[in-house]
């Protein structure tokens, strides 16, 4: 009852609820506050970690490091890491990615314990650059960088994009690693090779861009890399510190022009490369290791992070370094040195600054932490610059959906993984890829029923994988029923008696080589002696045959005497499981060429690097151009 004109207790009671609403902060918004958080929670949100094996007990050996169990699935000692420690991401490898269900459950469970801990989600990223850097055992792999780089069409490697972005969304992966913009320019490089598109910076800045567009569109944050550039190196900084001597003009004109490109197409993340740039900063520390000056690689140099990449090229997304374990930063500068100098430098997440497998590795991970917290309390970091920086990562969380719930479903990643869509795509991109180097009347080769077909590989996993070919084109209707017989040529360093016969008996050969690095074309190595013994015995045979370069396309010099050669521009194989599952990932380069080699498919690529001819110790002369980039006899 309403008396004397007062407001009614119901409508007083919601009154006072509302105004109390509009207090509060909108839901969620709190924990998600750098201003809210303290130093070392600022610190965590800036680190990515990895898990990719576990052991109860303490392990500091090298070797028994590697051996140790897979980390597959979730258990209460890796549970309570991240309950305690809530680092801002976290990486997985193909230790943890070994099934679809098993990788799904293994995010969910990542993510559950930061969450429940009251912690923002983090971003979950792997490398999952496509072709010869694919982590995830089941799902398409596509060709790779340089197959796209071959094929030369914007439209494909957005294609190549999207397909790995649905896959590493559906999963629960809010990142990849990927695309290399790293143009690959030095034919000596030890790392990078077919992960780059190509050796033209305008082309590589084109199919990056595309290919960033591409995951983008599937569901992911692409995180292109290594800035400013790892193409022209001769030393992979997994292992050492690389050094590039070029000048500002040949990096401004060269290496920058791709991640300029992507910065214009509104990328968000940049990883870094360990390299050192003397042209963009000479400033010098001491190694740690050696006692010797040497130039601050690009992952600590402030030069090269905020005054060139933020300040003069306009970037404004989150920089990330490259993983800090690896021996260029790690053996100078030691893991909690090297995050104060990456955070000084103005970057914004560190990945992997200390491996973590065991219980001793979390306590040097903290011991890195604590030296972070120690270089705020003296001023050497500052607390504004720490939450400048989480506001970045938050950003970018916010703005691709990380921090809402996920609507991912199992069953739904299952349809998507591998599906019959996917697998169209890859064999399509890696078909278009394969470049005819040379035919000399050898391309298609056409086979009877009942003729014998000889298979020659460096490796078993890539036999299997030339078998699987075969097999699924007689299947197909698209190659006569043939008897097939199979050669693995490693560590051989003659054409032995049994593959003399093998070739003796064959009506057609194909066989691969499979050379991983400039290091292996010099003489008395099995990998580039092989393939050489090998098509001369087939010359003298006369038969129909065809060599698949598979890895390094700079063995193309050495096969001058191949009457049929052609590059595919990916390495990986196939093991038993994905040739009798079609779930399984597999590198769809090899069975792409022996497509071409029958006359199944039309090979449209061209080479995508220069070939250069070789002296009689094998050394590459970069001033005899072979075949030059754009090349095809097709």
């Amino acid at each position: 009852m309403i008396t004397n004109g007062a407001i009614p207790m119901t409508k007083h009671i919601s009154l006072l609820l509302v105004m109390a609403l509009l207090l509060l902060p909108a839901v969620g918004k709190a924990e998600n506050d750098p201003s809210t958080m303290t130093v070392r929670q600022l610190i965590l949100q800036k680190t990515m970690v990895s898990v990719r094996r576990w052991s109860e007990t303490d392990v500091t050996d090298k070797e028994e490091r590697k051996n140790l169990p897979d980390l597959t699935e979730m258990n209460e000692s890796v549970r309570a890491f991240f309950a305690e420690y809530q680092p801002g991401g976290v990486i997985l490898f193909a230790n943890n990615t070994r099934s679809t269900e098993g990788t799904y459950r293994l995010i969910q469970a990542f993510q559950s314990a930061v969450t429940d801990a009251g912690a923002p989600a983090m971003l979950v990223t792997v490398d999952q650059e496509g072709g010869y850097v694919t982590r995830l055992a089941q799902g398409t792999s596509m060709p790779g960088n340089m197959a796209l780089g071959a094929i030369g069409k914007v439209e494909d490697a957005k294609a190549a994009g999207a397909v790995i972005g649905e896959e590493l969304s559906a999963l629960g992966f809010t990142m990849d690693c990927g695309p290399s913009l790293d143009v690959n320019n030095n034919p000596l490089n030890p790392v990078i090779n077919v992960r780059s598109f190509g050796e033209s910076p305008s082309k590589v800045a084109e199919l990056g861009v595309a290919f960033m567009q591409g995951l983008t569109d599937g569901g992911v944050i692409p995180i292109v890399k290594h800035f400013p550039g790892h193409g022209d190196t001769q030393t992979d900084s997994h292992s050492a510190l690389p050094v590039v001597t070029k000048t500002l003009e040949e990096i401004e004109s060269t290496e920058l022009v791709p991640f300029q490109a992507a910065i214009d197409a509104g990328v968000q993340v940049i990883m870094t490369a360990h390299i050192q740039y003397p042209a963009l900063d000479d400033t010098t520390a001491v190694s740690a290791s050696t006692g010797e000056a040497i130039y601050l690689p690009a992952t600590l140099s402030k030069q090269i992070l905020t005054h060139l990449l933020r300040e003069k090229m306009g970037f404004e997304g989150v920089i990330m370094t490259d993983a800090m374990n690896m021996d260029a930063i790690a053996l100078h500068f030691g893991a909690g040195e090297a995050m104060v100098r990456a955070f000084e430098a103005g970057v914004d997440l560190a990945l992997m600054p200390v491996e973590i497998v065991c219980p001793g590795d979390i306590a040097l991970f903290n011991e890195a932490v604590g030296r972070v917290e120690a270089a705020v309390e003296s001023g050497r970091l500052t607390r504004a610059q720490l939450e400048a920086s989480v506001r970045r990562i938050m950003k970018v969380k916010e703005e691709n959906g990380v921090l809402k719930p996920s609507q991912r479903t199992l069953e739904a990643a299952r349809q998507t993984i591998a599906s019959e869509e996917h697998r169209q795509t890859e064999r399509r991109l890696a078909c278009a890829a394969v470049t005819v180097i040379a035919n000399d009347d050898m391309l298609p080769i056409r086979l009877k029923e009942g003729d014998k077909l000889l298979l020659i590989a460096a490796y078993g996993n890539e036999l299997t994988s030339m078998r699987f070919a075969v097999e699924r084109l007689m299947k197909e209707g698209k190659l006569p029923a043939v008897e097939l017989e199979t050669y693995s040529y490693q560590s051989c360093t003659a054409v032995e008696s049994e593959l003399q016969m093998l070739i003796d008996s064959a009506d057609a050969v194909v066989l691969d080589s499979e050379i991983s690095s400039v290091a292996r074309l010099a003489p008395d190595n099995w990998q580039s002696d092989m393939p050489v013994f090998i098509v001369d015995a087939l010359n003298k045979r006369g038969i129909p045959y065809c060599d698949v370069s598979m890895h390094l396309v700079q063995d193309a010099a050495l096969l001058t005497q191949a009457r049929g050669l052609v590059a595919a521009y990916n390495p990986s194989g196939m093991s038993d499981t994905a040739s009798t599952d079609s779930s399984y990932a597999y590198g769809p380069n090899l069975p792409a060429a022996i497509d071409v080699i029958f006359g199944a498919g039309q090979a449209q690529g061209t080479l995508p690097v220069t070939v250069y001819a070789l002296n009689e110790l094998r050394e590459i002369q970069l001033d005899q151009v072979l075949y030059p980039c754009g090349w095809s006899c097709r």
